[in-house]
This record gives C-alpha cells, sequence and structure tokens, in this order.
C-alpha cells in the first residue's frame, strides 16, 4: 500500500555451459581454460518496510546449490585450490536501503544506496563453516539537458575467508564491467565503480557511454591498485515503454595475454 512495503522474490535453474581460468586475479591470466557446466538451483525472497521518506530495512533468506556434472567437475578439480565442485548454502540477511530514485527500472533522478550483511549457518549448508558477506551499492541519477541522463554507480562485495568458489564475486556481466567474460576474475572481494552517460537520440531510439574501473582480490592486504581492470564501451537502447528497454553494448577491457578483452551485451 502506497510503495511502504516491498516484496521481491526469485526462484530459478540454471545450466550454464561456461570456462573456468581458475581462481583469483592471477589465475585470470593462464594461458588456457577449462570448460564445464555450472549448474544452480536458487531462491531468494526479501522484504522491505519503509520506516521514514525514503529509507527501508528489511531482511531476507535465500538459498543456493550450485553444482557440476560429474564429468564437468573432473574437468575442474585441479583449478579450485582443493575445494569441491558443489556447495550448498542458506543466506540469512539484513538489509537497509535510501531510494529516491523517481523510477525504479528507468530512473533519470536520484540516489539509491543499499547496505545488505549476510550470515550462512554451519548447520544449514554444506560448505562446513559459518559464512558472511556484506555488498555495498551506491547509485546516483541526474538530468543533464534534454534526453540526457548521468548514472554513477559503486559496487563492493566481501565475503569471509572460507567462502567456497561458487558463491564468489565475479567481475563482468550485463550491468557492470562489460567487457570481460564473467568469472574470468573472480575472488573473495569486489570493488568496481562506474559512470555511464545515456542520451536519447530519435524518439524510443538512444545511445550510452560508459568508462569505469573494478578490482577483485583476496583480502584487503592482498589489495594492489596496478590490479585495478578499466571497462568502457557504447550501447544502443531502445524503450519499450517507460519502465523498461532493449539494450545492445559492446564493452572493452584490459588486454589480456597480448588481446584485447571485449566482447557484446544484449540484455533487456
Amino acid at each position: 500500500k502506497d510503495g511502504k512495503d516491498r516484496l521481491f522474490y526469485r526462484v530459478g535453474f540454471q545450466s550454464l555451459p561456461t570456462r573456468l581460468w581458475g581462481l583469483g586475479y592471477e589465475a585470470a591470466f593462464a594461458g588456457d581454460y577449462v570448460s564445464y557446466v555450472g549448474n544452480r538451483w536458487y531462491a531468494e525472497a526479501t522484504y522491505l518496510r519503509r520506516i521514514v521518506k525514503n529509507i527501508y530495512i528489511g531482511a531476507q533468506i535465500d538459498f543456493d546449490y550450485a553444482f557440476c556434472g560429474r564429468n564437468s567437475q573432473q574437468n575442474i578439480i585441479d583449478r579450485l585450490d582443493g575445494q569441491r565442485g558443489d556447495y550448498l548454502s542458506t543466506g540469512i540477511s539484513l538489509l537497509a536501503e535510501y531510494d529516491s530514485r523517481n523510477s525504479r527500472n528507468a530512473p533519470n533522478k536520484g540516489f539509491y544506496v543499499s547496505l545488505k550483511g549476510t550470515v550462512r549457518p554451519e548447520p544449514l549448508g554444506t560448505v562446513g563453516r559459518t559464512l558472511w558477506s556484506a555488498t555495498a551499492i551506491v547509485d546516483y541519477y541526474q538530468r543533464l539537458w534534454r534526453g540526457a541522463v548521468l548514472a554513477i554507480d559503486l559496487y563492493g562485495e566481501f565475503n569471509s575467508r572460507h567462502t567456497p568458489w561458487t558463491l564468489y564475486a565475479r567481475l563482468g556481466d550485463a550491468q557492470r564491467m562489460r567487457g570481460y567474460y564473467e568469472g574470468r576474475f573472480m575472488d573473495l572481494n569486489l570493488i568496481s565503480a562506474q559512470v555511464e552517460l545515456r542520451q536519447t537520440v530519435w524518439q524510443r531510439l538512444g545511445v550510452a557511454v560508459w568508462g569505469g574501473a573494478g578490482n577483485v582480490f583476496h583480502s584487503f592486504k592482498e589489495f594492489h591498485w596496478n590490479r585495478t581492470l578499466p571497462s568502457y564501451g557504447v550501447g544502443l537502447r531502445w524503450s519499450v515503454n517507460s519502465n523498461s528497454s532493449i539494450r545492445l553494448d559492446y564493452g572493452f577491457g584490459k588486454r589480456i595475454n597480448g588481446a584485447l578483452s571485449g566482447g557484446f551485451i544484449f540484455s533487456v
């Protein structure tokens, strides 16, 4: 009622042919990779309640079971630093959000700040330890001139020491650090920043350009500025309605082993 309560839920299964170079920043520069089929069952439910204007607090529970087929597990086991190919975990989270955006799906002004802390109790999984993680998001949107919007995104994901590789932070997806194969750079922690300029060109057609940077690292003691990875690119936008659009981007990344990282991203 009046947006005072928010309930979100996701349930799904995926079976994804993918690649693994190894765990950590240095492994991403290995000359070869192994192919495997990654499977995942997941379910997630989040409840948020507005306590004062634009401020929400709430809780989340999630279930995650990631596993590889027997043949795939044999392919990747040597690159997992002694970890298994499958893990089950259940997470319980507390959340706090500030949201002054004028639209959740297609904002052009306002702030969004999200802080989430998660614990994964040992009895509710197969990891053999109690885990914790924290995620922080800061987004800002501003109209500049007619048809132009500036969007800024800061993102941080931090996991406890014994977190299994199936829950590692992965650099590169359809939103952040476009231009990298998702999961080539993966580790316990990830920090990224991005600035994007979006411009309507004609009726429903728009363009976007962006630049950003990100870093994956095992611990704060092992954080190195010279391992920060760049991301930049251009894209087309076709507005379906006021709340959704079709996106076609081409992102560029760091030159890896002599080849410039890059690729197309299609999303809705």
